[in-house]
């Protein structure tokens, strides 16, 4: 279906409004990427100059490459000045560059001589390349019909140029399912304009991100904090991020679970991230998914993220671990992290900056330390309301 789609730059010009050359930038480099085999992405720096990222050695050739989105009234001949610079420039900032290809959304228009195809601003751009020793190419509309054609890029195909709301979406609603899910979520109370939060320093995330292990279970007693500190972990990130109740994937079909976000499979929004650096998926509460009735679409849902490189955090009550990891995650890799209940002593470390006074009665005060974080999560306003009757 994506193969129908046509190269249409007043499409493209309406879906990317307000940051066009941005998108287009973007697009060619997808596309350059995709072209040379690069699978993890080049490095650039902010403002790259003169070509969109640092030049790369393919071969024996280092290449750069500029994209130029140019709106309907404007002519490449116009532009000869620009490119001209821009070569230039690249050849005193990196003397190693070959070859400098140019993306462009214009088709160049072929010259009126009678023997002559390459227009003359062309064939003047290229020449002033050669006299640099950098061989200038281009990469224009008609490559872009053939190159979307790859099976890999289709989606790509459909994010830049589907009139529809297409996979652009399908990824707009799978973020504000995410959202929600997260905003559902405390890891702060405020009282009388104070934020309290219980902080755990012990757990350093890079070492799961940048382990071989694809999944984290933290678990811990009911209430004691699990859900707030992963959304913590989530939120601090600036990867891909997603997040998901595990009662999501109570559902018939795998299907099923998909059409939730659109009229696209999960797999074609996890191919979408392939070349993404780091990539994390939150799965809240996941015993639930041992009294499921179908769990095909919950073990579906993990091998694809394990596929596609995602990392994953479960959340758990203790006392379901074991079960979980048998039932689901034999034989896959994963770290554990146990969030403690409140200790008498941490809980009054945690109020001592607060105006707010503890029971003297031991029972409340394991009742509370027990419960913080689950009446927290539950409901703020119940642990107002007793905080402050114990205090009257």
């Amino acid at each position: 279906m994506y193969k129908d789609i046509a190269i249409n730059w007043n499409v493209f010009q309406y879906k990317f409004t307000v940051n066009t050359r941005d998108a287009f930038e973007h697009f060619s480099y997808i596309l350059f990427c995709n072209e040379f085999k690069i699978e993890t992405g080049i490095f650039r720096y902010f403002n790259q100059p003169y070509v969109e990222t640092l030049p790369v050695k393919i071969g024996d050739e280092w290449i750069g490459f500029q994209a130029k989105y140019y709106d309907a009234t404007t002519s490449i001949a116009d532009k000869k000045t620009e490119l001209n610079n821009a070569i230039e420039g690249a050849k005193n900032k990196y003397p190693e560059i070959d070859k400098f290809i140019i993306y462009t959304n214009k088709e160049l228009s072929t010259s009126s001589k009678k023997d002559t195809v390459k227009p003359k601003y062309q064939e003047e751009i290229e020449e002033y390349g050669l006299e640099r020793e950098i061989l200038v190419e281009w990469r224009v509309k008609s490559n872009f019909e053939i190159m979307l054609m790859k099976p890999e890029l289709e989606l790509i195909r459909d994010y830049f140029f589907n009139p529809d709301s297409g996979i652009k979406g399908y990824l707009a609603q799978t973020k504000l399912h995410s959202q929600n899910k997260l905003e559902n979520i405390k890891s702060t109370i405020i009282y009388k304009n104070q934020e309290l939060k219980i902080k755990n320093n012990k757990f350093n995330p890079t070492s799961f991100y940048e382990s071989e292990k694809p999944c984290l279970i933290i678990h811990g007693d009911g209430g004691s904090g699990k859900s707030g500190f992963a959304k913590d972990l989530l939120e601090n990130e600036s990867g891909a991020t997603i997040a998901f109740k595990a009662t999501d994937f109570d559902v018939t079909t795998f299907a099923e679970f998909s059409r939730k976000f659109g009229d696209y499979t999960f797999e074609d929004y996890l191919k979408l991230y392939k070349d993404a650096e780091r990539k994390i998926c939150l799965i809240d509460s996941t015993e639930k998914t041992l009294i499921m009735n179908n769990r095909d679409t919950f073990i579906e849902f993990v091998k694809l993220l394990i596929k596609y490189g995602w990392k994953i955090i479960f959340t758990i009550r203790t006392v379901h671990k074991d079960n979980f990891i048998n039932t689901f995650l034999y034989g896959t890799g994963y770290q554990e992290l146990k969030i403690e209940t409140l200790t008498k002593i941490e809980l009054q470390n945690l109020l001592q900056d607060s105006d707010i006074l503890l029971p003297k009665e031991e029972p409340y005060i394991n009742l509370i330390c027990n419960l913080f974080y689950y009446i927290w999560r539950l409901h703020v306003k119940i642990v107002v309301i007793f905080l402050q009757w114990k205090n009257l």
